[in-house]
């Protein structure tokens, strides 16, 4: 039995009307990307990096902050100087108020959660939150004595957190991507 070409404009019509009541019916019940859905294009992204107290040179974060575009930082846990004595990532101020020269970070507190940005300075990052801006590598470190790491244990926690649009990104410096186009 043959189908007539009205039969198949029919039939052909019916799959594309399925189609587009399946992609409403996926949108309305929440199952695409919130972001999307609402129209706004954009969303949120976190980065979370352990550092470790015995991290002489500082962690690398694998993020790379551009030019105009700043990320939130926060920061957790706990660590310790010599094995005992434990702080946050705000340091401490009864026992080693201010780094001296010879710490990662002079003039901050001693054995705070800091981070720096490219060639930047370091800068105090503690529970935060912190905004951070400028362009380059974003690498956190564990305010300590240089040379007296090795005693030292425990880590912080830091979380990086970025507004952010979809797709992957390459070579755009308008803003920070969360995975390939049309996802988070």
């Amino acid at each position: 039995m043959e189908t007539s070409a009205w039969e198949a404009t029919g039939i052909l019509h019916r799959s594309w009307l399925t189609a587009l009541a399946t992609v409403a019916l996926v949108a309305s019940a929440g199952l695409a990307s919130p972001a999307l859905a609402a129209g706004q294009g954009h969303g949120t992204g976190t980065v979370t990096v352990t550092i470790a107290a015995t991290a002489q040179v500082g962690t690398p974060s694998g993020f790379t902050l551009k030019p105009g575009l700043p990320v939130t930082v926060t920061g957790t846990g706990s660590a310790s100087p010599d094995g005992t004595h434990y702080t946050g990532p705000n340091g401490v101020t009864f026992w080693c108020a201010t780094a001296q020269s010879d710490f990662l970070a002079p003039g901050l507190p001693c054995f705070a959660l800091v981070a720096k940005v490219g060639d930047g300075p370091w800068v105090m990052v503690g529970t935060g939150p912190v905004t951070l801006t400028g362009s380059g590598p974003l690498v956190f470190g564990y305010n300590d004595q240089l040379g007296a790491f090795g005693n030292n244990a425990g880590a912080y926690t830091a979380t990086v957190t970025y507004a952010c649009q979809p797709g992957n990104g390459y070579g755009d410096p308008n803003h920070y991507h969360c995975g390939p186009p049309g996802q988070k």
